[in-house]
Protein backbone atom coordinates (compact mmCIF):
# COMPACT_ATOMS: atom_id res chain seq x y z
CA UNK A 1 0.00 0.00 0.00
CA UNK A 2 1.56 3.46 -0.84
CA UNK A 3 1.21 6.17 1.76
CA UNK A 4 0.72 8.49 -0.77
CA UNK A 5 -2.21 6.67 -3.13
CA UNK A 6 -5.59 6.90 -1.75
CA UNK A 7 -7.63 4.34 -4.30
CA UNK A 8 -11.01 5.67 -3.74
CA UNK A 9 -9.84 9.26 -5.29
CA UNK A 10 -7.81 7.72 -7.68
CA UNK A 11 -11.15 5.74 -8.79
CA UNK A 12 -13.38 8.77 -8.25
CA UNK A 13 -10.97 11.04 -10.25
CA UNK A 14 -10.96 8.62 -13.18
CA UNK A 15 -14.68 10.09 -14.06
CA UNK A 16 -15.57 12.96 -11.80
CA UNK A 17 -12.79 15.73 -10.98
CA UNK A 18 -13.20 16.65 -6.98
CA UNK A 19 -11.31 19.76 -6.43
CA UNK A 20 -11.84 20.59 -2.46
CA UNK A 21 -9.78 19.14 -0.31
CA UNK A 22 -8.51 20.89 3.65
CA UNK A 23 -4.96 21.84 4.26
CA UNK A 24 -3.81 22.43 8.25
CA UNK A 25 -0.13 21.17 8.62
CA UNK A 26 2.42 18.31 8.11
CA UNK A 27 -0.19 15.42 8.19
CA UNK A 28 -2.13 17.43 6.47
CA UNK A 29 0.03 18.53 4.04
CA UNK A 30 0.61 15.09 2.92
CA UNK A 31 -3.04 14.33 3.06
CA UNK A 32 -3.82 17.02 0.70
CA UNK A 33 -0.70 16.24 -1.84
CA UNK A 34 -1.69 12.58 -1.66
CA UNK A 35 -5.38 13.62 -2.98
CA UNK A 36 -3.88 15.95 -5.61
CA UNK A 37 -1.63 13.10 -6.83
CA UNK A 38 -4.47 10.49 -6.73
CA UNK A 39 -6.38 12.89 -8.63
CA UNK A 40 -3.56 13.11 -11.10
CA UNK A 41 -3.23 9.90 -11.49
CA UNK A 42 -6.88 9.44 -11.92
CA UNK A 43 -6.77 11.48 -14.74
CA UNK A 44 -3.92 9.85 -16.38
CA UNK A 45 -5.32 6.25 -16.07
CA UNK A 46 -8.58 8.27 -17.60
CA UNK A 47 -7.03 8.55 -20.90
CA UNK A 48 -9.01 11.48 -21.76
CA UNK A 49 -8.46 15.41 -21.44
CA UNK A 50 -8.13 16.73 -18.18
CA UNK A 51 -6.88 19.01 -15.75
CA UNK A 52 -4.38 18.85 -12.94
CA UNK A 53 -4.34 21.26 -10.00
CA UNK A 54 -1.54 22.71 -7.60
CA UNK A 55 -1.19 22.56 -3.56
CA UNK A 56 0.11 26.54 -2.37
CA UNK A 57 1.86 26.28 0.95
CA UNK A 58 1.86 29.68 2.94
CA UNK A 59 3.08 30.86 6.41
CA UNK A 60 5.29 33.53 8.36
CA UNK A 61 9.01 33.20 7.60
CA UNK A 62 11.10 30.12 8.96
CA UNK A 63 7.81 28.39 10.73
CA UNK A 64 9.29 24.99 8.37
CA UNK A 65 7.30 25.13 5.34
CA UNK A 66 10.51 24.56 2.70
CA UNK A 67 11.44 21.50 5.23
CA UNK A 68 8.09 19.98 5.94
CA UNK A 69 7.36 20.02 1.56
CA UNK A 70 11.48 18.77 1.13
CA UNK A 71 11.12 16.17 3.48
CA UNK A 72 7.30 15.04 1.98
CA UNK A 73 8.84 15.28 -1.43
CA UNK A 74 11.68 13.10 -0.33
CA UNK A 75 9.26 10.84 0.95
CA UNK A 76 6.96 10.42 -2.00
CA UNK A 77 9.39 10.09 -4.26
CA UNK A 78 11.37 6.95 -1.88
CA UNK A 79 7.64 5.30 -2.00
CA UNK A 80 8.05 4.43 -5.49
CA UNK A 81 4.17 5.52 -6.24
CA UNK A 82 3.94 4.38 -10.73
CA UNK A 83 2.59 6.21 -13.51
CA UNK A 84 -0.24 4.46 -15.11
CA UNK A 85 2.84 3.11 -17.75
CA UNK A 86 4.89 1.81 -15.41
CA UNK A 87 7.26 4.67 -14.71
CA UNK A 88 8.03 5.87 -11.07
CA UNK A 89 6.31 9.31 -10.65
CA UNK A 90 8.96 11.67 -8.98
CA UNK A 91 9.44 14.98 -8.28
CA UNK A 92 12.17 17.73 -8.41
CA UNK A 93 12.97 20.24 -6.35
CA UNK A 94 14.79 23.35 -7.19
CA UNK A 95 16.17 27.16 -6.30
CA UNK A 96 15.25 29.66 -9.26
CA UNK A 97 17.14 32.87 -9.05
CA UNK A 98 13.92 35.34 -9.22
CA UNK A 99 16.14 37.53 -11.49
CA UNK A 100 16.45 34.76 -14.51
CA UNK A 101 14.95 34.04 -18.16
CA UNK A 102 12.53 31.61 -19.07
CA UNK A 103 15.81 29.73 -20.55
CA UNK A 104 17.78 29.70 -17.66
CA UNK A 105 14.38 28.14 -15.66
CA UNK A 106 14.60 25.74 -18.35
CA UNK A 107 17.77 25.08 -17.56
CA UNK A 108 17.44 24.77 -13.69
CA UNK A 109 14.85 22.29 -13.97
CA UNK A 110 16.40 19.88 -16.35
CA UNK A 111 19.47 19.67 -14.34
CA UNK A 112 17.10 19.41 -11.14
CA UNK A 113 16.08 16.02 -13.47
CA UNK A 114 19.91 14.62 -13.57
CA UNK A 115 19.70 16.46 -17.48
CA UNK A 116 23.17 17.13 -18.12
CA UNK A 117 22.78 20.78 -19.62
CA UNK A 118 25.72 23.29 -19.40
CA UNK A 119 24.84 26.43 -18.05
CA UNK A 120 26.53 28.31 -21.07
CA UNK A 121 24.14 25.94 -23.33
CA UNK A 122 23.70 27.84 -26.55
CA UNK A 123 19.73 26.32 -26.76
CA UNK A 124 17.47 28.37 -27.96
CA UNK A 125 13.90 28.68 -25.28
CA UNK A 126 12.48 26.46 -27.32
CA UNK A 127 14.56 24.21 -27.76
CA UNK A 128 15.37 23.87 -23.61
CA UNK A 129 11.57 23.79 -22.83
CA UNK A 130 11.00 21.34 -25.53
CA UNK A 131 13.42 19.10 -23.41
CA UNK A 132 12.30 19.74 -20.28
CA UNK A 133 8.38 18.23 -21.90
CA UNK A 134 10.06 15.36 -23.14
CA UNK A 135 12.16 14.28 -20.03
Amino acid sequence: MNPFIIPEVVNLSTDFSKRHYPLNRSKSLEGSFAFLFSQHLGGLRSGGRFETESLMVTGPSGSGKTKEISDMIKRFNQSEAKLPDGKPALFIECILDAKGSWKDLGKTILRAMGYPISQSSRATRTEIWARVGYQ
